[in-house]
């Protein structure tokens, strides 16, 4: 049987820069939930709040002392900013580069053979109990519902590849043979003529190779064609480039073992051409997704064009550097904090006013905490705390705080908190820590420079901005 398993993937966006693009007149200014707009952009409300939420979260890995809460304004004209670094680079044509042309490609084509090959299994799958059963019998670790599980993916399978031999039908799938040898001729001079030569210490064939031992006609050799697309040289090494090199096949030198591997390849662009011919490309939420994954790409780029010559901090950088942060930085000062978790503030509000009355901390601790309380004191740093920090390092030992606000598995909860014990430490020895220095320092210049491009480029660029609507957005506005 086919093996589908690149086929049945899904690919899940990343959501790091992505807007919402609206023609002009599409999206009205009046609609409470925009906060900016800039050319094409429109910045929502939700995505500030996510963008604010995640510049307030403490970093647990930095030696850098913990920022105040960042203003959130500050925050707003970063994301502006942020929207016209990817204007310029998309007028300067960054959205043309070849990686990421081709990065959108695969990403499309694994997205429209996710959407056809989910509409080939949709209601011709039935598990019985009896199916379960005879998993289990033969694999009795599982649970029944993982043993489900397993018999809805093999029927997928079973699924699938009695679709895919229709399919080579219905698309006229041709291959040829003279050319599949080639391929395997180039696979093998690839491993074993590397250029420059001293790449034949590495067993694989790097991505870079495609391009500098592979001419362009070599390239374009078509391999196979189908109704709605071919498939070339080019596409077969981007196929195994997506394999990672211990698991690619070893026969791929030999036009059998080609041929094989070409068959597992045509998969995703045959269901995709399926797609395409039933009008399932036609999807607004496809193409933002692929505007949104463009988009990052592009900001990337840009920011590596802006970041190149940046040059590496000097022993001079470095102690100047020093002595600004030395008094806070990679401070390992605690605390160790009794805390009771509550559900919203006016909780809160009430568990302190007993304990302004006398109440005793632990027991007030066990009859509202529950479960989701420790019974005993939890450690506190500044790199664990952010923004909170210096409100609790300015307390003393007995001494109850709040409500305020903290981190609770990722997200902002109200607490009670009452200090058990305060440590602090003292600042480390230059030495110890210059190479954390540098990187800090590094990455500092790096931020000024990009927030440099961000000024210049928003007296370039036209762009609205409703800071009046923030306040209804702010992550810290916990009930």
């Amino acid at each position: 049987m086919r093996r589908f398993d690149r086929i049945l993937v899904v690919v899940a966006g990343i959501w790091i820069l992505g807007s919402q693009v609206f023609a002009s007149g599409q999206q009205a200014p009046s609609d409470p939930n925009v906060v900016a707009i800039i050319g094409p952009y429109v910045i929502t409300g939700d995505q500030f709040r996510q963008e604010y939420l995640r510049e307030l979260m403490p970093n647990p890995y930095t030696a850098m002392p913990p920022r105040p809460a960042p203003d959130m304004n500050d925050v707003l004209m970063r994301m502006i900013g942020d929207k016209a670094i990817i204007l310029d680079a998309r007028d300067k044509g960054m959205q043309k580069k070849e990686e990421i042309v081709s990065f959108l490609k695969q990403t499309r084509e694994r997205r429209l053979a996710n959407l056809a090959a989910q509409q080939a299994v949709d209601g011709r799958i039935e598990v019985s109990q009896r199916d379960i059963n005879d998993v289990m019998a033969t694999r009795p670790g599982l649970t029944t519902e993982q043993a489900a599980a397993l018999v809805r993916r093999q029927k997928a399978m079973q699924v699938l590849s009695s679709h895919y031999k229709d399919l080579i039908e219905m698309l006229h799938l041709r291959t040829y043979k003279e050319n599949i040898a080639k391929v395997a001729e180039f696979h093998q001079r690839l491993i074993s003529k590397p250029k420059p030569p001293e790449k034949k210490s590495i067993y694989w064939i790097e991505n870079s190779q495609l391009k500098t031992d592979l001419d362009p006609n070599e390239r374009a050799l078509v391999l196979a064609t189908f109704d709605g697309g071919r498939f070339t040289v080019e596409d077969w090494f981007l196929a195994l480039f997506e394999m990672a090199p211990p698991r690619r096949p070893k026969d791929l030198s030999t036009p059998e073992g080609a041929e094989r591997f070409l068959e597992q390849a045509l998969q995703r662009p045959m269901f995709a051409a399926e797609a395409i011919k039933k009008g399932l490309d036609k999807d607004s939420q496809l193409d933002q997704d692929l505007r949104d994954l463009e988009d990052q790409w592009v900001f990337s780029f840009a920011q590596q064009e802006l970041l190149k010559d940046l040059h590496e901090p000097n022993d001079q950088d470095l102690n100047d550097f020093y002595q600004q942060v030395k008094d806070k930085y990679a401070r390992n000062d605690s605390l160790k904090l009794a805390v009771i978790w509550c559900k919203d503030k006016a909780a809160a509000a009430r568990i302190r006013q007993e304990l302004d009355q006398g109440r005793a901390f632990e027991l007030l601790q066990q009859r509202y905490g529950g479960d989701q309380n420790p019974s005993g004191p939890v450690e506190a740093y500044a790199r664990t705390e952010g923004p909170f920090w210096q409100q609790l390092w300015a307390g003393e030992p007995n001494q109850v705080l709040g409500p305020m606000l903290g981190f609770r598995e990722g997200r902002l909860a109200w607490r009670v908190v009452k200090i058990v014990e305060k440590k602090p430490a003292q600042p480390p020895e230059f030495e110890k820590i210059k190479n954390m220095l540098k990187e800090d320092l590094a990455q500092l210049k790096g931020r000024q420079l990009l927030e440099q491009e961000r000024k210049e480029l928003l007296a370039k660029y036209k762009y609205q901005v409703f800071p009046e609507r923030l306040a209804s957005f702010d992550p810290r506005q916990v009930p």
